[in-house]
Order: structure tokens, then C-alpha cells, then sequence
């Protein structure tokens, strides 16, 4: 039972933790090419999960780089590092919360 509990707590972390507002404000002031095609962003992680997922992979795919302003990308190399830690969490909330419903099963 501990298991599951740990890994809902890693997943709840993770989706709390995906919002990247700093960044959205930068492509809207700097690079407002990739702001409106990443669907106009806000940034936080509930008012807008789905723009901000996109935001999340974009970032992850160091698309950033490829915007002409110097701010978008130190904030993308920012974000990169929470990004990272969002896809960590997630991926070992889902392994704990597998394990943990195995055990579950097994009567562990």
C-alpha cells in the first residue's frame, strides 16, 4: 500500500510541477511566432493542461533553441531542467504505482 501512495504522490508532484509560466510570458514578450503555435500558452499547470503539455514536450525537444531571442532561450535551458525533473517523477510515479498494484494483487 506504501508503494501506491508513493507513486500517486510522484505523479501529483509531477502534474503539479508542469507549469512554465516564466517561459510563456518570454515567447509572448520575445518570440510570438512560437507562442501562437504552441496554441497561445499560459503556462500553469490546470488553467490550460493541454497547451501546457504542449509547451512541455517542446521543450524537451529543445525546440527552444531554435527561437531567435537570447531570453526565450535561457529560459528554455531553465525549464529544460524542470521539464526533466516532471518527465523523472512521472515515469517513477508510474513504475511505483505498476509495482504497487502487482504487490496489491499478490497480497503482499
Amino acid at each position: 500500500m506504501a508503494v501506491l501512495c508513493i507513486g500517486a504522490l510522484l505523479v501529483a508532484i509531477a502534474v503539479l510541477a508542469m507549469s512554465f509560466h516564466e517561459l510563456c510570458d518570454r515567447l509572448k514578450d520575445h518570440d510570438v511566432y512560437n507562442w501562437h503555435m504552441l496554441g497561445e500558452p499560459q503556462g500553469y499547470s490546470f488553467v490550460d493542461l493541454g497547451k501546457t503539455c504542449a509547451v512541455y514536450s517542446w521543450i524537451l525537444s529543445r525546440a527552444y533553441l531554435s527561437s531567435d531571442s537570447e531570453l526565450v532561450k535561457q529560459e528554455g535551458e531553465r525549464a529544460l531542467g524542470r521539464a526533466l525533473f516532471v518527465r523523472t517523477s512521472l515515469l517513477s510515479g508510474a513504475i511505483l504505482l505498476n509495482v504497487g498494484f502487482v504487490l496489491a494483487l499478490m497480497g503482499y
